[in-house]
C-alpha cells in the first residue's frame, strides 16, 4: 500500500503523475482540509481529486482535529518561524490517524514531494527513509529527490493543470510567507487573518497584516520578489507535504 501526502500544488502534482507514470498499484492520495486555505484552492483540490481518480487512484480529503483558527485562538497564539508547531496538528495527526486505522501493521510506504532542487536545507535529501517517527515507523519514499524544478514543470503540465507562481495554498497565509506571498493575497485571506489578529491580539507576522503587505509592496517596488526556490529554506511542515 502506498499513501501518497498531496496537496495539489506543484510538487504533489508532480508526484501523482509520476506515480501514475510508474503504474504503481494500491494508491491512496491523502490531503487535509486545514481549514485555512486560500480562497478558491478548495477547486483545485476538487479538481485534482478527480484527476487521481481517474488515474486508478483513490482521493481522500482529510478534515482536521482542529481547524486553522480555532487552533490559534486554542493555543492563544500563532507559530513562528522559530516554532512552526501547526504542521504537526494540523496535518501530522489527521494523516497518521488514517494509516493507523488503515495500515494497523505499519506497512505502508509513506510518498512525500521533497525535492533535493526545491531547497538548501533538502541538499542531502535521502531518497528513502527507514522508521519514520513522524509517520508511526513507516517508510518514507521521496521518488523525486533528484528532479529539477523543469522536470517537475514537466509532471505538472503532463496532468493538465497550469503550473503555479507560488506555492500550494492550503495554508493561507503562513508564517513563512514570502513578500510574493503576501502581495497576491486576495481580500477575503486578508480580512480573515485580520480577524484573527484582533481575536487574539497578536499577530501571525510582526506587525498587523494590513502593515506587513504594505511594507512588502514598498519593498517590491525597490527589489525583485523572493524566488520560488527560496519558499522551503525557513522550514516547516515539509514532511507532511506542506507547501508541495
Amino acid at each position: 500500500m502506498y499513501a501518497l501526502i498531496t496537496n495539489y500544488g506543484n510538487d504533489s502534482l508532480a508526484l501523482m503523475q509520476w506515480a501514475h507514470h510508474a503504474q504503481l498499484l494500491n494508491l491512496t492520495c491523502l490531503s487535509v482540509n486545514t481549514g485555512w486555505a486560500a480562497q478558491g484552492w478548495q477547486a483545485r483540490v476538487d479538481k485534482g481529486a478527480l484527476w487521481a481518480k481517474q488515474a486508478g487512484f483513490e482521493a481522500i480529503h482529510l478534515q482536521t482535529r482542529l481547524p486553522f483558527a480555532e487552533l490559534m485562538r486554542d493555543k492563544g497564539q500563532f507559530p513562528s518561524t522559530q516554532f512552526q508547531w501547526c504542521a504537526g496538528i494540523l496535518k501530522g495527526l489527521p494523516l497518521l490517524e488514517w494509516l493507523d486505522d488503515h495500515d494497523p501493521q505499519c506497512l505502508a510506504t509513506v510518498i512525500v514531494a521533497a525535492r533535493r532542487a526545491a531547497s538548501q536545507r533538502w541538499y542531502d535529501l535521502p531518497e528513502w527513509q527507514e522508521d519514520s517517527e513522524q509517520y508511526g515507523g513507516r517508510k518514507v519514499w521521496c521518488p523525486l529527490y533528484l528532479h529539477t524544478t523543469a522536470m517537475r514543470d514537466d509532471l505538472v503540465r503532463g496532468t493538465g493543470f497550469e503550473v503555479l507562481t507560488h506555492r500550494s495554498l492550503e495554508c493561507d497565509p503562513c508564517v513563512n510567507s514570502n513578500r510574493a506571498d503576501l502581495l497576491r493575497l486576495v481580500p477575503n485571506d486578508i480580512e480573515k487573518t485580520a480577524t484573527l489578529e484582533h481575536q487574539l491580539q497578536t499577530h501571525l507576522f510582526t506587525q498587523p497584516i494590513e502593515m506587513a503587505i504594505t511594507q512588502a509592496q514598498v519593498q517590491g517596488q525597490r527589489r525583485s520578489l523572493g524566488a520560488a526556490s527560496n519558499l522551503f529554506d525557513m522550514g516547516c511542515g515539509a514532511i507532511y507535504g506542506c507547501g508541495l
